[in-house]
């Protein structure tokens, strides 16, 4: 089996299928330049309504990775060879049409207990094969008080 671009595309699409789980994706808003909790974003923007983020929620299927201070010394910081630096967080893979930025919000359910947590993408790593983006590595930290 030779290692085609296309080969890899459709490996990595099945992987998503068996080992994925659905999460909604909340666009940043991309009229509106600052990020953070504390950001501040005009009232009159036609794209958010002054929120930062678009109201649609897109849904993909991703697979997620924990990483960060979980079985570690509390209030731990990690650094990874990304140059990525994580408090609890985790990674997200998603396949390369997903197209995520720097502060979209990523929301996952916990299938026991249906309680919604959302992530911020701190950094969207392309995955490249044969110069094209094969799929996305996100670098995501839990966003407290973005309810769904």
């Amino acid at each position: 089996m030779s290692l085609s671009y296309q080969n890899l595309k459709t490996r990595f699409h099945k992987i998503m299928i068996d080992h994925g789980k659905d999460v909604f994706l909340r666009r940043r808003c991309s009229s509106c330049s600052q990020t953070g909790a504390y950001a501040k974003f005009p009232d009159d923007c036609e794209e958010c309504g002054g929120v930062g983020y678009v109201q649609t929620l897109e849904r993909y299927t991703m697979r997620k990775q924990i990483v960060g201070t979980q079985g570690s010394w509390p209030n731990t910081l990690h650094v990874f060879p990304t140059g990525v630096i994580l408090g609890e967080g985790c990674y997200f893979f998603c396949e390369a049409e997903v197209l995520p930025k720097y502060g979209d919000l990523i929301y996952d359910q916990d299938s026991s207990t249906n309680e919604w947590t959302v992530y911020e993408v701190n950094k969207a790593l392309e995955r490249r094969y044969d110069s094209r983006v094969l799929f996305w590595n996100l670098a995501c930290d839990i966003r407290e008080g973005s309810a769904l």
